[in-house]
């Protein structure tokens, strides 16, 4: 009997894989289990408004109000959005203006202080009632901008974690085996161990390992990262396992904040295409364009503590639209008080005439009904367009003619402690009027060239290097908002940090400089612990324009920078110098953003791949931004040195030069036993009962698969040798 229930398990599993995935439901409970920066909960928890409805719509917000301590007008302001199932949005706005607020409020986990309120304004939200209510059967998952600390799980069981549906069914599947096994063959057990297999299956049980390694790699982990504790990674690496495991838990809402902020353009590259193809519905806050114009095919921007909604359109289409709200408004506003001033002159000419007195008071009539609509009443903030916020950089400080301000000439460069450097054989050479951009995969080592750059006491640098005595430096990289102290406003920082270095700089040119960026007279004031993330980029970006130096450097810039600054900040790096014809300074910058980098007046590009960098004098090519490989083997660092030295041996030649024949054999050979699996998956599917042809059948598919699995490894491997071309 113990051998039959083994084999009918067997035949059961084995059927269930071929199970149409239909018919399965969420319930309202489900949850996810919360990780440090990924908050996932079920419905219980969300900031769900009792006894409100979204009326059919996967996430529904009606006059929602929220108040932030610090400010005297609420953040938002009467926010209205319906956002039905399957659609993706994209918010959007300046730094501050409550986009990571908009999407606490939703989630029920705003800061203590803060406060939302629902009883005022007057807009139509489309389900009747005010509150915020998430669609019936919907799960949630949240990615916070913030990094997540270390945990002491491996990778690989950190994504299984998000997948906590098909481990409780796993779990279930075998507590019903062992039941069976003991005896238990009741018609109500058998019927629950088929329906639980059949949930498996439909959640992919069967290619849990396949999912998490394909979801892996797209973000830029290696096979070997797998078993990797997430302690030993750094935090932007530890968000993309956060992210990882989010996308695996495949909430049916899924709401980002910054997704692609450490990421690099591969990394960003394979998450568009994930998200864009996502059976779900979508909620991204960026300040990433080629993400939004992806991806997202509704927009709302906040301006001024109001949303504006642009259903339908994809981010060039909002930009014309707003533009046009924006005019339309304004003129309907002149229009209408032309017409009230018409309206005026004429009651005070005549409203005292017998003759016309009766047409006076109805003209007069007009006006008080003009007045009590409010078309007499500015437009409302929501319809103004940005100010796009002005900077110029200050004068460059002077540097050597004909001198390099930095040189490494065939130096080592690796971390204090480390058994062996990163880098090796590094040649940079950086003078007057070079604008260089660094490019290549996350954790290459883009980063730490621009710590050695820096000179950092926690940087290694064996070889030469040589530093002109009129260097003066000055970096913008992704912690500076963090490094600023927060018990002080922005200017008591700039008054203290640059005028030391510069007493001209005036209190006037500070303010006028913290204005120009977007940020307040009230936000000046605020110490930096009480501004957003945003509004401290700012001050950080300011400090970064009004410090003189002859070499700037830039490290991941794009981050945490709204678009209206980021445009500000390409405007003022492209006018710098540029009226001079003997340059004093240089630029070197390091980024993933290649609508950032397109727009820049590069001369250099540098490659940073394998353990090695090459440098070339060159403006930026279209295919800069296709992936980039991360090698790290010893054949791979051969090829660099190779590349470097700009020759090959001969069988490396002949390899490169069978390379695109032996492509296009490997591909049609691929796509020969891919139709061998279409045919033997159709025969599988039409063998009925035939349990023992089925087994058969099964292992001649495991089979194939390994063999095209080896096959497209292969693939990858030649195609990597033309990207050395």
């Amino acid at each position: 009997m113990a051998t039959v229930l083994v084999l009918l398990l067997l035949l059961s599993s084995t059927l269930a894989f071929f199970l149409p995935m239909t018919g399965v439901k969420t319930a309202a409970s489900s949850f996810f289990l919360p990780m440090t920066g990924v908050k996932t909960a079920s419905l219980l928890t969300m900031q769900q408004t009792k006894g409100f409805s979204s009326g059919g719509a996967a996430l529904l917000v009606s006059e929602l109000t929220v108040f932030v301590p610090g400010l005297t007008e609420p953040i938002l302001s009467d926010v209205n959005l319906r956002v039905e199932p399957r659609t993706k949005w994209a918010i959007v706005g300046v730094n501050g203006c409550g986009k990571s607020t908009l999407l606490k409020s939703i989630t029920g986990q705003l800061d203590d202080a803060a406060t939302a309120d629902f009883s005022g304004g007057d807009g139509d939200s489309g389900g009747g009632g005010r509150g915020i209510a998430l669609g019936e059967n919907e799960r949630y998952g949240y990615l916070e901008q913030t990094s997540v600390s270390g945990k002491t799980s491996t990778v690989m069981q950190e994504c299984k974690l998000g997948m906590e549906q098909l481990t409780k069914t796993q779990a279930k599947i075998d507590e019903l085996t062992k039941r069976m096994e003991s005896g238990d063959i009741s018609d109500k057990t058998v019927q629950s161990l088929a329906d639980a297999e059949f949930l498996f299956n439909s959640l992919g049980g069967y290619t849990q390992e396949a999912e998490v390694q394909t979801i892996l790699k797209g973000l830029g982990f290696e096979e070997k990262d797998n078993e990797r504790l997430c302690s030993e990674f750094s935090g932007g690496w530890q968000m993309r396992i956060a992210l990882a495991r989010l996308l695996l838990s495949k909430p049916s809402l899924l709401l980002l904040d910054e997704p692609t902020n450490h990421l690099d353009q591969s990394a960003r590259a394979w998450l568009a295409n994930y998200l864009r193809s996502y059976d779900g519905t979508i909620i991204i806050v960026t300040h990433d364009i080629g993400l939004i114009s992806s991806v997202c095919t509704s927009i709302a921007n906040i301006n001024k503590g109001k949303v504006q909604v642009f259903k339908n359109m994809n981010y060039d289409q909002f930009i014309q639209e707003r533009q046009r709200r924006a005019l339309a408004a304004q003129t309907a506003y002149e229009n209408n008080l032309m017409e009230a001033k018409k309206l005026s002159d004429f009651v005070a000419k005549w409203g005292a005439s017998a003759t016309k007195r009766t047409v006076a008071e109805d003209r007069r009539k007009k006006l008080n009904r003009m007045r009590e609509q409010g078309l007499l009443d500015p437009p409302d903030v929501s319809f103004s367009l940005e100010r796009k916020p002005m900077m110029a950089f200050s004068e460059a400080a002077k540097s050597i003619p004909d001198e390099a301000l930095l040189q490494m000439r065939s130096v080592d460069i690796g971390y204090r402690g480390e058994s062996s450097p990163l880098l090796r054989n590094v040649n940079l050479n950086i003078r007057p009027g070079m604008r260089l951009l660094i490019r290549g995969s996350n954790g290459v080592g883009k980063s730490t060239i621009v710590k050695a750059i820096q000179g950092l006491s926690e940087v290694e640098v064996k070889g030469g290097i040589s530093i002109s005595k009129s260097l003066a430096m000055n970096v913008f990289n992704q912690d500076c908002a963090q490094e600023l102290n927060a018990s002080l406003n922005g200017i008591q920082i700039l008054v203290d940090e640059v005028r030391s270095q510069d007493i001209s700089i005036t209190n006037q040119r500070i303010q006028g400089v913290l204005g120009a960026l977007g940020l307040s007279d009230e936000a000046m004031t605020k110490t930096i612990g009480q501004l957003s993330g945003g509004q401290k980029a700012r001050v950080a970006l300011s400090k970064f324009v009004l410090r003189r130096a002859n070499l700037l450097v830039l490290d991941e810039p794009s981050n945490h920078l709204d678009i209206e600054t980021l445009d500000t900040l390409i405007e003022a790096l492209k006018a710098y110098e540029s009226d001079k014809k003997v340059k004093r300074a240089a630029i070197v910058i390091v980024s993933h953003d290649s609508n950032f980098c397109k727009r820049l007046d590069l001369t250099h590009v540098a490659t940073v791949v394998a353990g090695g960098i090459l440098v070339e004098e060159r403006s930026l090519r279209d295919d800069d931004f296709d992936a980039v490989p991360v090698t790290s083997t010893a054949e791979d660092k051969e090829d660099v040195k190779h590349m470097r030295n700009e020759e090959e041996d001969a069988k490396t030649r002949k390899m490169r030069l069978n390379a695109p024949r032996r492509i296009s054999k490997l591909e049609k050979e691929i796509a020969e036993k891919e139709a061998s699996l279409s045919l033997l998956i159709d025969e599988m599917n039409t063998a009925g009962y035939d349990y023992e042809q089925l087994i058969i059948l099964q292992r001649q598919r495991e089979v194939l698969e390994e063999e095209i699995e080896k096959k497209l490894t292969d693939w990858e491997l030649v195609s990597e040798m033309l990207i050395y071309k």
